[in-house]
């Protein structure tokens, strides 16, 4: 097997209300628009596992979805994205929107997330018995730009899924933040 490179790791914590199905469903589109699909290529098996659990502080649920994207029908690179959700205290909650009532939850949310490449993912190189021995040299000398390219354009593409996150759950962004903590004085 090739080797799997963690391109990004990160999760987004939100604790107030929040709609559990609109974050949902905003992941799922976002992760469909940019081409990651399930390991058979389409979009009915993202979900691996789906717990839910009754408490009498409300549920707790996760989630977990494991998606790839095979970029330009390439033999030796895939994309992975794994996500997974965990709901604590999640509870029914009703607001007022735009003049209508509407459901959301209240409770806890994370989001983790951890991208990753995966190179010579079909084992042609590796189980060749001359290519098989150059296989680390490939990857290291004369793919490594390729590959380094590869790798800032889809930490790219990580950073933008969490901006995606944070956006609708309405937290603030790097630069967001760091405005907050350093203000500018001109």
């Amino acid at each position: 097997m090739g080797k799997e490179i963690v391109v990004a790791d990160f999760s987004v914590k939100y604790k107030k209300y929040f709609s559990m199905e609109g974050l949902y469903k905003l992941l799922h589109e976002w992760l469909i628009e940019e081409g990651f699909t399930d390991s058979l290529g389409g979009e009915e098996y993202i979900e691996k596992l789906y717990l839910e659990k009754e408490t009498p502080a409300g549920k707790e649920i996760w989630i977990w979805w494991e998606t790839e994207n095979i970029p330009f029908g390439s033999k030796y690179y895939k994309k992975k994205i794994e996500i997974k959700y965990h709901c604590l205290g999640l509870k029914s909650a009703e607001t007022i929107y735009k003049g209508k009532k509407v459901e959301i939850n209240s409770g806890e949310v994370e989001v983790m997330v951890t991208g990753t490449i995966e190179t010579d993912y079909l084992n042609k190189i590796e189980k060749h018995p001359i290519l098989g021995l150059f296989e680390k040299f490939l990857r290291e000398r004369l793919l490594k730009k390729q590959l380094e390219a590869m790798e800032r354009d889809f930490y790219r593409d990580l950073m933008r899924l969490q901006g995606t996150i944070k956006k609708y759950l309405g937290l603030k962004l790097w630069a967001q933040a760091a405005d907050t903590i350093h203000p500018s004085t001109w």
